[in-house]
């Protein structure tokens, strides 16, 4: 049954209005919203717990002050924001509320909170009387979003990536095969016929066929120190070696196979012994040598050089070549990642082996560092810890 006040004796009256006036207590200083009360001209009149707490002003500090010139006067780049640019104060004019409207408060320490806001008007006979403002912090809302977007655009950029490196190690992969595949049916073709081979063709071919077949051994390790990488299942066997001998007999077997290169080598006339695993650095050192080599210039020389300095060995790889762009030399040693510069050239490779460089040489304690001039060439500069039992 409605109760109307013209029907209330006077202690009912006092008794509803007490009523309504500790609901009303109760619902502004449970509520997690800010809420304040602002006259006429924008001053404060009643702060909830929630707002002090959220800004951090007390309801004694902005007592009968403009809200706007206290939370609301600048921009978070720091241009001045203006109340006749403030959208929240029109309401005093236009009597219209604005509801669900995203902003900028600025707390009483100076940061920015971002919030979500509505101001209502209070209109009596036609005239505002007040308003009530209610504020929600959404700033970490908004960094939780933010923070999803940026996993979601990392997410896209590894599946790009991902697909890229698939279309690579494909085409990668049916190079050599195609090749092997030739030679092979060449070969059935002269067995049908009954027709040797000169010594020079036959030697032509297994050397082609062991080649390819060495190409294709070392994508796979590639693709295979890949996935034990991404599983943490790739382990350093480190133990006493000598860094100068390593890359001596590296050098000796390398040459033969690049003879339109010369490799000059710089060691002193001493063992370096450190603490490494063998077969893990000469795969290191493989790598950024045959680098030199396919992106230096025809007939050019590659010089390694090896300097013991502060507790560490430096090994130098250095290159006259088509260099690398300073965009690109950040991004260098990352996964699938390859310098713009390289497509001109139709060069092979995925984008594994520097990543996978860095990953070993980290994992010896060490850095690898490049420095590069576009159209000069490249030094890649590999540091690692002397053996401390022996150094």
């Amino acid at each position: 049954m409605d109760i109307q006040p013209d029907t209330l004796s006077p202690d009912l009256m006092l008794e509803e209005i007490e009523y309504q006036r500790s609901l009303n207590q109760a619902i502004t200083t449970t509520t997690a919203e800010a809420l304040f009360m602002l006259d006429p001209a924008g001053c404060v009149t009643y702060v909830n717990p929630a707002a002090e707490e959220m800004f951090g002003w007390t309801q004694a500090e902005l007592a009968g002050k403009r809200l706007h010139d206290c939370l609301h006067h600048h921009y978070p780049d720091g241009r001045p924001f203006t109340i006749e640019q403030c959208p929240l104060s029109r309401v005093f004019q236009s009597k219209h509320g604005i509801r669900n409207h995203e902003d900028h408060f600025i707390h009483k320490d100076g940061s920015f909170v971002q919030v979500y806001c509505s101001n209502i008007p209070i209109v009596i006979h036609g005239r505002v009387t007040a308003a009530v403002l209610a504020v929600s912090d959404i700033t970490e809302r908004r960094r939780i979003e933010q923070e999803h977007l940026r996993l979601y655009n990392e997410a896209q950029a590894a599946l790009g990536m991902r697909d890229q490196f698939l279309s690579v190690a494909a085409h990668e992969l049916k190079n050599p095969i195609t090749t092997i595949s030739g030679y092979i049916q060449l070969l059935q073709r002269w067995q049908d016929k009954n027709e040797a081979m000169a010594p020079e063709q036959n030697q032509r071919v297994l050397r082609t066929l062991a080649n390819q077949v060495q190409r294709l051994q070392r994508m796979i390790e590639s693709l295979l120190d890949l996935s034990r990488l991404k599983s943490n299942q790739l382990v350093i066997q480190p133990a006493p070696l000598d860094i100068v001998a390593l890359i001596r007999r590296l050098v000796d077997e390398m040459q033969p196979l690049f003879t339109a290169n010369r490799l000059h080598v710089f060691t002193p006339d001493t063992p370096i012994i450190i603490q490494g695993d063998e077969s893990r650095l000469e795969q290191v050192l493989y790598n950024l040598v045959q680098n030199a080599i396919k992106y230096g210039d025809p007939g050019s020389a590659v010089e390694i050089h090896v300097i013991r300095e502060a507790g560490t060995v430096l090994i130098k790889i250095c290159d006259v070549g088509i260099g690398i762009a300073a965009e690109n030399l950040p991004h260098l040693f990352d996964l699938f990642y390859r310098a713009n510069n390289v497509d001109s050239l139709h060069t092979p490779g995925m984008g594994l082996g520097l990543y996978v460089v860095n990953e070993i040489i980290t994992l010896h304690g060490g850095t690898v560092e490049v420095e590069s001039t576009p159209g000069s060439g490249s030094v890649f500069s590999v540091r690692l810890p002397l053996n401390a039992l022996v150094a």
